[in-house]
C-alpha cells in the first residue's frame, strides 16, 4: 500500500534559504531607492551646513538716546562683558555663524535709550528702555527688520 499522498495534494514550500535571499534582495532594493531619492538632499544640506559654519558676521551693538549713562551687558565672541557706558555707544565684533549676539541695558538716572543690533549692516533687533530691554539674535539667523528707524549715531566702521 502506498502511503505518500498524490503530488497535487502535497504542500510545496520554498527552501528557507530562498526566502532569506528574497528578503535580502528586497531590503537592498529599498536601501538603493532611498539613497537615490535622499542622497542629493542629504548631500546638499551637508554642504550648506559646512558653508554656514565658515561664515563670519559683522555684529554691531548701538545704544542711543537722551540718557547720559547706561549699564550694559553684551555678548562678545569670547565672553560676556558688563560695564557702564556713556551714550551714544557702539561696538563692532565679528561672530561665527550661530554665535549668540545679545545686548541688554538699563538707564542710569533719567532719560531714555534704545539698543539696535546690526548683522552685516542690517538691523535685526531693536528695543527701547522699558524694564531691562535687550536686543539679541543668533548670528546668521536674524532677519532684517523693515521700517525700523536707523539710529542717528553711525555704527563704527
Amino acid at each position: 500500500m502506498d502511503t505518500d499522498p498524490p503530488a497535487a495534494a502535497r504542500e510545496t514550500t520554498p527552501a528557507p534559504w530562498i526566502m532569506q535571499l528574497g528578503c535580502l534582495l528586497l531590503a537592498a532594493q529599498f536601501a538603493i531607492g532611498g539613497w537615490a531619492v535622499l542622497g542629493d538632499t542629504i548631500g546638499s544640506a551637508g554642504t550648506r551646513l559646512a558653508t554656514l559654519m565658515h561664515l563670519r558676521y559683522d555684529v554691531t551693538y548701538v545704544v542711543t538716546g537722551d540718557a547720559k549713562w547706561v549699564d550694559i551687558e553684551m555678548e562678545t565672541p569670547s565672553s560676556t562683558e558688563r560695564r557702564r557706558v556713556e551714550l551714544p555707544f557702539a561696538r563692532k565684533y565679528r561672530f561665527s555663524w550661530g554665535g549668540f549676539t545679545n545686548i541688554k541695558f538699563s538707564v542710569i538716572g533719567s532719560g531714555t535709550a534704545t539698543c539696535t543690533l546690526f548683522h552685516n549692516d542690517e538691523i535685526v533687533a531693536q528695543a527701547s528702555d522699558s524694564g531691562y530691554p535687550e536686543c539679541g539674535e543668533r548670528a546668521g539667523d536674524g532677519k532684517p527688520l523693515v521700517g525700523v528707524p536707523t539710529p542717528s549715531f553711525p555704527p563704527p566702521s
